[in-house]
């Protein structure tokens, strides 16, 4: 496939994983640090092998300059990454990218966690998706704002289809292989079940968005979801990120104030096909 500005979009196939990541590194300010290669390869490389026809790399003259992989569980189509180099931004190439990522049913949600680069936000709203605005709330919780009587325990791979229970019933689709992958990877996860309610929290050690403070939480009211953020905090240390926060999300804003936690506006949440985002949900940055 090759754009109008003479840009060919291929297939990602696992031996250009490593350049998609150079690509993914040059859209950053800074370092990634160790191991950020092994993890990207890693996610992105799961989801190229499940959805491979919703991961494309573009190439001018052989060189890779952008990338695009998307996933799709049950019906809802999220947008994982769709990264260009910033010195090779080319007229159409994201909305070329995006167009080979989107299903061909428009029935189907669909998620875009945006970076808010101006560009990206222009490409997403012309789209067909819908903007809601969110906040980012970081720092180091106050200890001493700790509840008691916190009691989720860990989750282990044999909680897996619990998990997936708790997906269908939140968010409305489910994402077993992806759970199974990032707790084999490392990532700590924590379940609550009380009185009828369950949810689960999940991070693992490292700086976002290829890893952190939380990964996703997912709940069926705001009390659980509340102490399920609480306990992640006691449990974890370091630094908290709790990204992607929008209006459905008071109850993780009472959280991040009671934890000290500071609040700076994030990139935007594009939607389609959803009357209300479904909530308690924080969205994992690539698997919704």
């Amino acid at each position: 496939m090759v754009t109008a500005s003479g840009v060919a979009l291929e297939p990602l196939t696992a031996d250009a994983l490593e350049e998609a990541f150079a690509v993914y590194a040059a859209t950053w300010p800074r370092p990634l640090g160790a191991g950020a290669a092994e993890r990207f390869a890693t996610l992105i490389g799961h989801l190229r092998a499940t959805d491979a026809p919703l991961a494309w790399i573009a190439r001018r003259e052989r060189e890779p300059i952008a990338f695009a992989v998307a996933h799709r569980r049950d019906e809802l189509w999220m947008l994982s990454a769709l990264f260009v180099r910033p010195e090779e931004q080319v007229a159409g190439l994201g909305r070329a990218l995006l167009r080979a990522t989107l299903p061909p049913d428009d029935s189907v949600r669909g998620l875009i966690p945006s970076s808010g680069d101006p560009r990206a936000s222009r490409l997403y709203a012309t789209s067909g998706f819908d903007v809601a605005p969110t906040m980012r709330a970081h720092g180091r919780p106050d200890r001493h704002a700790l509840p008691s009587g916190l009691a989720a325990r860990d989750a282990t791979l044999s909680d897996v289809e619990l998990l997936s229970a708790i997906d269908r019933r939140v968010r409305g689709a489910t994402r077993p292989a992806e759970l199974a992958l990032l707790l084999s990877d490392g990532a700590r996860a924590l379940v609550l079940e009380r009185a009828g309610r369950s949810g689960y929290v999940l991070w693992q050690e490292g700086p976002p968005p290829l890893a952190g403070l939380p990964l996703t939480l997912v709940a069926d009211d705001d009390a659980t979801a509340s102490a399920l953020l609480w306990q992640a905090f006691a449990d974890a240390g370091g630094e908290a990120v709790v990204d992607g926060l929008t209006a459905t999300h008071a109850w993780a804003f009472a959280v991040a104030h009671a934890a000290r936690l500071s609040l700076v506006p994030s990139g935007p949440l594009f939607t389609r096909g959803f009357a209300a985002l479904p909530s308690p949900w924080l969205l994992s940055p690539f698997f919704g």
